[in-house]
């Protein structure tokens, strides 16, 4: 059969390779983001995309305006939502792929570390999600390989004794631009500085990877890079792409550390160190734990990657961080693909080294069977009764608890974020009951309370198809936004406890209580009241509620 001279040449590359892992990647993800609803994170990103703005309570600007840009394009529908982050996971395997590449690693180290991301829970995870998560991992990952492209070019290692790493190639690959690596240093830098400003954009937690940077360039050779202006330059670019939100926050009062103060409050706080270590295992796989481990080894004992050990510091500096700062396991995900790449090569030339090539398919093999057997920790593949079963046979024949332990530190019947995705368009339909048997004139008055963004959320995402009026909570961002023109003569709450409606409102009826067999506990048995008769309007009461928020 005679191939087309492009295709023949394409197929003769890595590259090849590289885009078969992230294409398998890209369609898991298409197949299977269909199942279950919309995660109560998600509905209020939604929600943030209808008011755009340069900040919010919880999170920097860009999530809102990839929700606004994903509405606009395709709809509503679950397929349009998790679009974006099925194709940034997609991406973080190749730009793992390319890693491996540029440290000259072959075929089996690059289908090696793509199984690796590929097959890792917490990437199917959040690249499920329309969340900040998915964008964050990709922003560690980019940033990763334009260092390493910064180290390659050799004005990034500045010691005498350094040297870009000897391997199997020298040089980047003919489907990798030749020119950037080639291009001068300070572009390397303006690189680095436009990723980490667009990352800080999407998520704070790039600061721990500026962290980690800055720490591993200090505590290397590259160290010297800094008596350069180009890191500087770096991070005034970093700092102008940020300095929006960041005026932003000055204008509202620091909004960032009092969400940051809730979350220590309630869920920093029953978080233990010991599960943060095992952790890591978890939500990385357990078969894939030798290849980042050995990833770790060969950053720092291998002389030919001497010059990236950068990476092994940048490791090391972010998980002391996150222990000392009790963070959470999975903020420190987005550099496990570059220990993916070390490990990798480390495994391959280890085995190359005992001519043990029989191991190669042997490694891949457990690889994919063992991610297939826990792959309903990561994606919503099961029928909801299925996981249920599933999980909780785990929990008590192999241990596995930590998965279904809550942000409460208590343990659920499914994972929470799987929990977090049902039971939210039962609540509208049980509003929109109570809602259109009421007479016209108390319609048009008539305020929508949410208890919580993910209530209200709800509500505006299924808005139109119940025929309803925007809701209005004091909760996270929706207390930023108000209650709009709506006086709350009448009112239907959703989630609020009678104690606090009592202060506002003289007649106070229960209408229903709102149940689901999956859902958390605190969105469980939820009590629908209608509300009249009030003591003041909502505009006027909003400001006393801002300790609610």
């Amino acid at each position: 059969m005679n191939l087309h001279p492009t295709l023949r040449r394409f197929l003769s590359f890595d590259m090849a390779l590289l885009a078969f892992l992230a294409l398998a990647k890209l369609l898991i993800h298409f197949y299977t983001n269909g199942s279950y609803g919309l995660h109560r994170d998600e509905l209020l990103y939604l929600a943030m995309g209808e008011h755009l703005s340069w900040g919010y309570l919880e999170v920097p600007p860009s999530i809102a305006l990839f929700a606004k840009l994903t509405q606009w394009i395709g709809g509503d529908s679950l397929f349009a939502i998790r679009f974006f982050p099925a194709l940034l996971g997609s991406l973080v395997v190749l730009l793992t792929g390319l890693m491996v590449w540029e440290f000259g690693g072959n075929r089996f180290a690059m289908l090696l570390a793509g199984v690796a991301v590929i097959i890792a829970p917490v990437y199917l995870r959040a690249h499920t999600l329309f969340q900040p998560v998915a964008f964050d991992q990709f922003y560690w990952t980019l940033g990763a390989l334009v260092l390493i492209l910064l180290i390659r070019k050799g004005e990034g290692t500045t010691s005498g004794g350094d040297a870009p790493l000897t391997g199997e190639r020298q040089s980047a690959g003919p489907w990798f631009p030749a020119n950037l690596t080639a291009s001068p240093v300070k572009y390397h830098w303006t690189l680095i500085g436009i990723i980490c400003g667009l990352g800080l954009l999407n998520k704070y937690s790039m600061l721990f990877w500026i962290f980690g940077f800055c720490a591993g360039l200090l505590l290397t050779p590259l160290r010297r890079q800094f008596l350069t202006p180009w890191p500087w330059i770096a991070g005034g670019v970093a700092f102008l792409l940020f300095l929006p939100n960041l005026v932003w926050q000055i204008g509202q009062g620091w909004p960032f550390f009092e969400h940051l103060g809730k979350l220590n409050e309630y869920q920093f706080s029953n978080l233990r160190r010991a599960d943060f270590l095992l952790g890591q295992i978890l939500i990385m796989h357990p078969a894939a734990f030798p290849v980042w481990f050995l990833g770790i080894l060969y950053f720092f004992q291998k002389k030919t990657a001497r010059p990236y050990r950068v990476f092994g510091w940048m490791y090391l500096a972010i998980a002391a961080l996150l222990l000392i700062f009790n963070g959470k396991h999975y903020y420190l995900a987005p550099m496990y693909p570059v220990l993916f790449a070390g490990g990798a090569i480390y495994i391959d030339r280890f085995l190359r080294k005992k001519r043990w090539y029989w191991m190669k398919p042997c490694i891949i093999t457990i690889l994919l069977l063992s991610g297939i057997f826990l792959a309903p920790y990561g994606l919503p593949l099961l029928p909801v009764e299925y996981l249920e079963h599933y999980a909780q046979f785990l929990a008590k024949h192999a241990g596995l608890e930590a998965p279904l332990r809550k942000e409460s530190g208590e343990p659920g019947k499914i994972p929470q974020d799987f929990a977090d995705m049902f039971g939210w368009e039962e609540k509208v339909a049980a509003i929109a009951e109570i809602y259109h048997a009421l007479p016209a004139e108390q319609q048009a008055e008539c305020a929508l309370l949410a208890g919580n963004y993910g209530q209200a959320g709800a509500i505006d995402f299924y808005r139109e198809k119940y025929r309803l009026p925007a809701a209005v909570s004091f909760h996270s961002s929706y207390y930023l936004w108000g209650p709009g023109d709506q006086p709350g003569t009448t009112a239907i709450s959703l989630g609020i406890p009678l104690e606090g409606l009592k202060r506002y409102y003289r007649s106070i009826k229960l209408m229903d209580m709102v149940k689901h067999d999956y859902v958390i506990d605190s969105e469980n048995n939820l009590p629908l009241y209608l509300c009249r008769h009030p003591q003041k309007t909502l505009p006027e009461i909003w400001p006393d509620l801002r300790g609610f928020r």
